[in-house]
């Protein structure tokens, strides 16, 4: 032990080694009457700008060219924002692409773009970032190192205007936007970005040399900027919702469909506490408007993991998403008791309603930097009792069971900023629970710190998990330790993980195992040097080599090799494998601790191929093949997905995915006796889902999305689990736990922003959730059974009003000098 320590220690000091060419700089201009934001660079005020940015360089497909059109961006501020002006020459300027798109989807909407970030504590790591299309649909977000926010959104002002020579450009970026410490005279990072499609071409400002680890530290500084105070930052958005349900209910081959109505409403709060923290409150949150789950047949033995779709959750939640602690669907999630409603009715009674989501009371969350780039977070949130109602169906009698009770979730996060993209930080995170179910409690420590040249980084963590019970507080820790080459176009990883047994940070984190020693060595090469048909490609090398922690065995060694090729006709392809030569044994799948199952030598190969998306249509394709020891163990699968632009205002985008696995072992059940059965089985998926989009203005658009799903599991034979990991055929086992899942989903959501940040959406969902434990049917079968199954629909529509403390007050002053 004491040798590894001193190799880490070794490691850790070549980590800290000196810096790179000199970024580019610009001096802004202060001005005391404010420019028209009308896209026409002609007014006076543009004059006064006594620097320019103009010397842009390519950033893609190859770096470090003169970009083939021509730039010139300036800037001007005064003491309520910061101007952006900018000339985007292009001498065809007919070929300038301008689909409309919906806001924030910019990246995939296939349009020329300008971008401008804002590093505004100058700690070359978080950001603030702008962009408009050429037809002047808005995109922004927040960027940090690990966990950039793309849901953030700010509300400012933009004009775009397609001319002979080009494109214009015009922003005004309230300071109430941003957040920047209180200073007299202050630098900040800045760049601007451009895109020009047809040439599928980048350009930035300040250089961004892609063999240079990070992004933010490349950008250049907007120098001298003079007595800019940070406004009172405080808005309130109401909200109302209305509700019409209509819901199925089937006795029999009887079916009817019960209508029923509801109204909520709400307020969501943002005040700024001062220069740098912010307060972010929902009381009585509404997220009946989020999009539906992509919900598939799960046979693991852990969760799937659903992406997070409720607004509050996704926005200016970057601080809070470091050291794979926190999965913010726990908050307002299923009731920790849900399913065992089910083993306490007694004879003659029946679930008349058992909520599958816990309503939320209020949730709150605190950010911000100090001006010594100290970044507090703190998130809380309040889940409200939740019950099912049991019914007598004899006496008709009815009685609650709690499902959930009175529970306090809880993040704490401290993260300090260090020179050169490096950091420590402290994170918490807790649940409390009334009444006696158990609390439970989360802590890291960890640091990331990177070498002056930024070539070397070494990061470490340690984390402790919490479980406090009846006169019983079980504690389990989990550390990592890595080293890493992050610069050059040779680069490589070494990391070391260690869980023990008790670990658990399920209660506000997705917990996917414990007790293990996870040890990764990866070498990639990377080389950006355009060649006759390659533009860019890279290679590389990751090995794994795992152990359980208690009692200490081997548990799996795999190799995982990839290689990918971005080609000069803007086509794309990946190609990678999973390559596991021995055996290894599987300690989750049984399902019971210390037992483990041998699972035999695995081969894994697939592709990835992307054609050229500067066309009106374009695809992806995707496939793979695997085949173990066993006999007759085949995989397959295979997809597809493809985007037709039928024109600058309708997106059409359709994907399938098919899989087919002819001989996967899992665990079925533990019988009476303790015996672990595992069976043998055939599982068949297809995935399949269509969205419509149609934006009528850069404010106006509506998304419909419409997805089917199919998983069907047939089991040939059952399988005794052996002391040894090994299975025994067992003839005596005749349950049958064939099955088909289907699931289908129609969102249809129309989104208006009448006034900036005020918003109209209407909502329809159509769901329909079909299981058959028998299994019987093909695919075609089973989507025939599907549209005969009845269908829940529900129709949303919410309002949403953003009143701003900085608009409100301008628009009082002008109606008083007016009056005067």
């Amino acid at each position: 032990m004491k040798k590894i320590a001193f190799l880490w220690g070794i490691l850790f000091a070549v980590t800290l080694l000196a810096d790179t060419a000199t970024p580019p700089q610009l001096l802004p201009k202060r001005i005391e009457q404010s420019p028209k934001i009308d896209a026409n660079l002609n007014d006076p005020i543009w004059q006064e700008a006594t620097t320019i940015a103009d010397n842009f360089t390519t950033f893609e497909p190859v770096f470090g060219k003169t970009p083939a059109q021509k730039t010139e961006v300036k800037v001007l501020y005064d003491n309520q924002a910061i101007y952006i002006g900018a000339m985007l020459y292009d001498i065809e300027a007919n070929k300038i692409a301008h689909p409309l798109c919906s806001r924030d989807a910019l990246l995939s909407a296939n349009c020329d773009l300008f971008v401008v970030g804002f590093d505004t504590y100058h700690d070359k790591q978080n950001a603030f970032r702008f962009e408009v299309s050429a037809a002047g649909v808005q995109g922004d977000a927040r960027l940090s190192p690990n966990n950039s926010d793309w849901n953030w959104d700010a509300v400012w002002e933009s004009k775009v205007a397609i001319g002979d020579k080009g494109w214009v450009v015009e922003l005004k970026i309230p300071y109430s936007a941003l957040r920047f410490p209180k200073k007299n005279l202050r630098t900040w990072g800045m760049n601007f970005v451009r895109y020009i499609q047809r040439h599928n071409e980048t350009s930035t400002w300040s250089p961004i040399n892609p063999n240079i680890n990070g992004n933010v530290n490349q950008w250049g500084h907007l120098t001298d900027l003079a007595n800019i105070e940070p406004p009172l930052r405080l808005v309130l958005m109401p909200y109302l919702a209305t509700y019409y349900y209509n819901t199925p209910e089937t006795d029999g081959s009887n079916t009817t469909y019960n209508n029923s109505y509801s109204a909520s409403g709400g307020l969501d709060l943002k005040y700024g506490i001062n220069e740098s923290f912010t307060v972010d409150m929902s009381l009585i949150p509404d997220f009946g408007q989020v999009q539906s789950d992509n919900t598939v047949i799960n046979l693991g033995p852990f969760e799937v993991r659903y992406n997070e779709r409720r607004p509050f959750f996704t926005e200016g939640t970057e601080l809070f998403n470091n050291g794979n602690m926190f999965y913010s669907r726990r908050i307002g999630g299923q009731p920790i008791n849900y399913y065992n409603v089910y083993d306490q009715l007694s004879e003659g009674e029946m679930v008349e309603h058992n909520p599958i989501q816990t309503q939320l009371l209020n949730a709150t969350k605190f950010s911000g930097t100090t001006k010594k780039n100290l970044g507090i977070g703190v998130l809380n949130a309040i889940g409200a009792p939740t019950f099912a109602t049991i019914r007598n169906e004899t006496t008709n009698e009815t009685r609650r069971i709690e499902t959930a009770p009175l529970t306090n979730y809880n993040v704490l996060v401290l993260r300090q900023n260090l020179p050169h993209n490096s950091s420590i930080g402290f994170y918490n995170t807790n649940v409390w629970r009334s009444g006696s179910l158990y609390d439970a409690n989360v802590s890291m420590i960890d640091t990331r710190l990177v070498g002056k040249k930024n070539t070397y980084a070494f990061n470490a963590s340690a984390k402790v998990s919490q479980h406090y019970e009846t006169n019983q507080n079980i504690f389990g820790y989990n550390t990592y330790v890595g080293y890493s080459k992050i610069s050059g176009k040779w680069r490589f990883d070494i990391g070391n993980e260690m869980v023990d047994n008790k670990y658990n940070h399920n209660d506000l984190g997705l917990f996917t195992g414990n007790n293990y020693i996870g040890n990764f060595v990866g070498v990639k090469y990377m080389d950006f040097k355009a060649k006759k048909h390659l533009n860019s490609w890279n290679a590389s090398l990751g090995l794994n080599y795992n152990f359980r922690y208690q009692p200490f065995d081997y548990q799996r060694f795999n190799l995982n090799p990839s290689v990918n090729f971005n080609f000069s006709n803007f086509w794309s392809m990946s190609i990678y494998g999973n390559v596991t030569p021995f055996k290894n044994n599987d300690f989750y799948e049984p399902r019971t601790p210390n037992r483990n199952f041998v699972r035999p030598r695995f081969y894994y190969a697939g592709f990835w191929i992307g054609t050229d998306y500067r066309k009106k249509l374009a695809t992806t394709f995707w496939g793979g093949l695997a085949d173990s020891a066993n006999p007759n163990d085949m995989y397959y699968e295979g997809g597809m997905e493809t985007t037709w632009r039928v024109n600058e205002r309708l997106n059409v985008i359709g994907s399938v995915n098919a899989t087919k696995d002819f001989s996967n072992y899992g665990y079925v059940n533990t019988t009476d006796d303790g015996t672990i059965m595992m069976g043998r089985r055939t599982i068949n998926t297809v995935d399949n889902w269509a969205t419509i989009q149609y934006t009528f203005t850069p404010r106006m658009n509506i998304n419909f999305r419409a997805r089917h799903y199919w998983g069907k599991v047939s089991y040939y034979d059952f399988h005794a689990l052996q002391e040894n990991g090994t299975v025994v055929l067992d003839d005596g086992y005749t349950q049958n736990h064939d099955s088909d899942f289907n699931a289908f989903n129609i969102d249809l959501v129309y989104s208006w922003e009448f006034s900036l940040g005020s918003r109209l959406n209407i909502i329809w969902k159509d769901v329909i959730s079909q299981f058959d434990e028998l299994g019987d049917g093909s695919y075609l079968d089973n989507i025939n059974r599907t549209f005969n199954t009845p269908a829940s629909n529900t129709i949303t529509v919410k309002l949403l009003y953003y009143l701003d403390y900085q608009r409100m007050q301008n628009w009082y002053s002008k109606m008083s000098n007016r009056r005067s």
